[in-house]
């Protein structure tokens, strides 16, 4: 099924993937879900984290950390991400990012 609300957009550099996935609860990580992020926004103030190497390291740890103590793999994690620096639609000084 084709989207074609952006056929006519300039900057074609751009691209939206949208699917529907189907997975057992178990192997899901939501980021997004309120009480995980204030746990990783504690420990991101806690630890001093400031850059974007760091906090990649601290994900990375804490869906490990996750995966032993649930003896499972996470195959899907729910996480938001910053829009492009030249992303019109969004002044990308509101987001924390360096």
């Amino acid at each position: 099924m084709a989207n074609k609300e952006y056929e006519n957009d300039k900057n074609k550099r751009c691209a939206l993937i949208w699917v529907v996935l189907h997975i057992e609860s178990d192997c899901y990580l939501d980021l997004e879900y309120d009480k995980i992020r204030e746990h990783i926004h504690e420990l991101i103030d806690k630890k001093g984290i400031n850059s974007l190497k760091e906090l990649a390291r601290l994900y990375d740890c804490y869906i490990n950390l996750v995966e032993k103590q649930r003896s499972y793999k996470i195959k899907v994690v729910h996480v938001r991400l910053a829009p492009p620096k030249d992303c019109p639609e969004y002044d990308i000084k509101v987001f924390w990012c360096s």
